[in-house]
């Protein structure tokens, strides 16, 4: 009989626990747990690959829990079940056992796992009422990119009276970043906010000089809201 990797589903809810055995058993030898402390006698006894847990569990939260296990078990794959409800439950289910299946494949790749719903040609209604309102525009430019063909959509003459572009006739002017903003570098992923000399200093929320500061969920607002106390915290490790 082929080795199957092993997962620990750990739920307070005896029926939810029951369905997911029913989805992975195939797949994978199943542990389960209805409480964290058996989790953890499990985990002593059993060499449990991969730790699936509920987030909301009476003891302590999901999240509190797997942090746990990375300290005593670091190899161990850890995933958490939020937003896990009657209504979307075979959904979620089936979800769960594709990124389980991914792991124990070493792949990571996207995959469509709400077949009920979605199909891979899309919403085709959907894409006809777009294609009715709006079309292709030759050309855009973005940030970071520059002009990109056919990469961007405007309004039909059709919905003209709906355009702003048409009410307002304002005219495009392209303006150049500050020569020292790095923020064009970071939309693309090649550098990282603090790796911007203006980063912190003289750019920040109240005095950006980049558009990746200027809104709220810009690369460089959210890490000078966020990241840059843990950056603050390594360096001091």
């Amino acid at each position: 009989m082929p080795f199957l990797p092993t997962v620990l589903v750990v739920d307070d809810e005896i029926r939810s626990q029951k369905a997911l055995r029913r989805t992975l058993e195939e797949d994978f030898g199943v542990f389960t747990a209805s409480s964290l402390a058996e989790a953890r006698t499990v985990m002593e006894r059993e060499d449990a690959q991969i730790v699936l847990t509920d987030q909301r569990m009476l003891e302590v939260s999901g999240v509190a829990f797997l942090k746990g296990v990375r300290e005593t078990w670091p190899d161990t794959v850890r995933i958490i079940i939020s937003g896990y409800t009657q209504t979307n439950q075979m959904d979620v289910i089936r979800a769960i056992l594709m990124l389980l299946r991914q792991v124990n494949e070493g792949r990571a790749e996207v995959e469509n796992g709400f077949i009920r719903a979605i199909t891979p040609s899309g919403n085709r209604k959907a894409q006809a009422l777009m294609d009715q309102v709006f079309e292709v525009r030759d050309r855009f430019e973005w940030r970071g990119l520059g002009e990109i063909p056919l990469s961007a959509l405007r309004l039909r003459a059709a919905y003209a009276a709906f355009d702003a572009e048409h009410h307002y006739t304002l005219g495009y002017r392209s303006v150049a970043d500050n020569r020292a903003c790095e923020c064009a570098v970071i939309l693309r992923g090649l550098r990282r906010p603090i790796d911007c000399k203006l980063f912190g200093t003289v750019c920040t929320p109240e005095a950006p000089m980049g558009s990746c500061m200027v809104s709220s969920e810009g690369a460089c607002t959210a890490h000078y809201t966020y990241g840059r106390h843990k950056d603050a915290q390594a360096s001091m490790a």
